[in-house]
């Protein structure tokens, strides 16, 4: 694990993980559940969730549910919502999509003050074409595109002895694509986790405006690590069902050390 930058820095999270055992189909229909963390000065802080469901259509194509979370102050939270229609390669290409965000207390109430925007986009000739109240903008794409958090999902599809890499123009936070990132299969190694030892695919993720990514593939085709500079993704639900991976770790949560010490 010593010579991999990224499970060096979450260590603690990677020899205490325990993968399930039951089977999974990645092209099938399943839900996955992702912890948000931040790592800085050898700590780990909780700064919420990434919940993906994916539910497969004609064609090898795929509906995509994407929710984030991310606590903020006084008890109100940052949330995103995207609908996805997306091909079925080995990037997820979004053909047409509806992203909503909101400052609220929970993810049933309208948006704080002004805080609520909703964008549709669809990609049409060879542009995509951004859509938000009465504005509209047309942006010229060449070759194949994705939004970054579709990764997450395109990745647990990809067999890698059949994958060569492929190079796209990516969304990252599901809006303006930047062209030149890369998508790479590096190598599949033998890791220590929580129940034993098993093989782990890593896949990279370069491209400008962005810190390189390292993608960590189970060997059925579960997404269990996701390391880019400080920000941390740790699956820790799939279909309801939880994963245990804090047994005899200990993970910080500044915000409710503050509460904590006010009261």
């Amino acid at each position: 694990m010593n010579r991999f930058f990224g499970l060096r820095k979450i260590a603690p999270l990677v020899e205490g993980y325990m993968l399930p055992a039951g089977a999974f189909n990645p092209s099938g229909g399943w839900s996955h559940t992702y912890r948000i963390f931040t790592l800085a000065s050898s700590r780990l802080t909780s700064q919420g969730t990434l919940a993906l469901r994916r539910v497969p259509k004609s064609g090898g194509e795929s509906e995509l549910d994407i929710r984030i979370e991310r606590p903020t102050l006084s008890g109100f939270s940052h949330f995103t919502h995207a609908e996805m229609s997306c091909m079925g390669n080995e990037l997820a290409t979004p053909l047409r999509w509806r992203v909503t965000t909101k400052i609220a207390q929970s993810e049933a109430e309208r948006g704080y003050l002004f805080s609520e925007m909703t964008k549709e986009v669809r990609f049409q000739e060879g542009a995509l074409v951004f859509t938000c109240g009465t504005m509209a903008e047309r942006v010229a794409v060449a070759g194949l595109h994705t939004c970054r958090y579709n990764l997450l999902e395109s990745l647990q599809r990809i067999v890698p002895e059949h994958f060569s890499g492929v190079g796209f123009s990516c969304m990252d936070e599901l809006d303006e694509p930047t062209p030149g990132h890369r998508l790479s299969y590096r190598e599949t190694v033998p890791v220590a986790l929580g129940n034993g030892t098993v093989p782990l695919r890593l896949f990279h993720h370069t491209g400008s405006g962005l810190v390189p990514a390292e993608y960590w593939v189970g060997p059925q085709g579960r997404l269990l690590f996701f390391v880019s500079g400080i920000e941390v993704l740790v699956l820790e639900e799939e279909d309801g069902a939880k994963i245990d991976y804090r047994k005899d770790v200990q993970v910080f949560n500044e915000a409710a050390q503050r509460v904590g010490a006010k009261s």
